[in-house]
């Protein structure tokens, strides 16, 4: 797993893990990161709600979910993520609906969230003009 001292890594910018059999939850210790522009967790085992310790990571502008078993909805606090400029989630087993708040997320460029359980986008979406 990720151990608990990568809060120790204040300047870290990019976290690349993906490709991996990481299946354990990531450390709430992450929130000291307060640097990383890059999180790429693709391609692992995690099988686990998104951690919602992420939404702290304000400087994010790539995160990189995708291909996992993340599954429940997508927690509040990535929606203030207003950096993102790409947010991939797809091949999960994430539920529910985008909530209106996606509207905050107003740099993003890309959004992949196919393969999914998802079950509504909120109109709102249509207010990311930057997507692609």
């Amino acid at each position: 797993g990720i151990p608990s001292t990568i809060g120790y890594l204040s300047k870290l910018k990019v976290l690349d893990l993906h490709g991996n059999f990481l299946d354990e939850s990531l450390p709430t210790e992450i929130t000291s990161c307060g640097n990383v522009e890059e999180l790429d967790l693709s391609g692992n085992e995690f099988i686990m709600e998104l951690p919602q310790s992420i939404g702290a990571l304000q400087k994010l502008k790539y995160l990189r979910l995708g291909d996992n078993y993340f599954h429940g909805s997508i927690p509040n606090s990535y929606y203030s993520l207003q950096s993102l400029l790409v947010l991939s989630m797809e091949q999960n087993s994430l539920s529910g609906s985008l909530k209106s708040d996606i509207s905050q997320l107003e740099n993003l460029v890309i959004l992949r969230l196919e393969s999914n359980e998802l079950t509504q986008l909120h109109p709102d979406i249509g207010k990311l003009k930057k997507l692609q």
